[in-house]
């Protein structure tokens, strides 16, 4: 059970706000609370406000070609097991150290 309250974190003289504001080990206590529960804190004078931050994760597509055949790549490591493909080697592929795997070239990111 979590030791902070994040209906309480921004309302002064409470549990939690006083342990992310005064507490002697507040970094400690801001660091954890942003583990828990994502935002961050911004100073606002004197004490800290914590903000949520709604953040969608970040979806990468590559885009690889074989022989004219296009392939749009979400999950790297599925697309590997499917077509017998090794995923160090394809991300080589990505990063420019090779030019291509099995005839799979890396055309680009969307």
């Amino acid at each position: 059970m979590s030791d902070y309250n994040p209906e309480n974190v921004n309302k002064r003289n409470t549990r939690t706000w006083v342990k992310v504001n005064e507490d002697s080990h507040s970094n400690f206590h801001r660091n954890n609370f942003c583990k828990s529960y994502g935002g961050e804190f911004n100073k606002t004078g004197k004490y800290f406000q914590w903000e949520a931050l709604e953040k969608a994760p970040e979806r990468r597509i590559l885009i690889f070609e074989r022989e004219g055949e296009v392939f749009e790549v979400e999950n790297v490591l599925e697309f590997c097991r499917n077509h017998q493909l090794t995923k160090s080697a394809l991300y080589e592929v990505v990063s420019g150290k090779r030019k291509h795997h099995k005839n799979f070239r890396f055309v680009t990111k969307k």
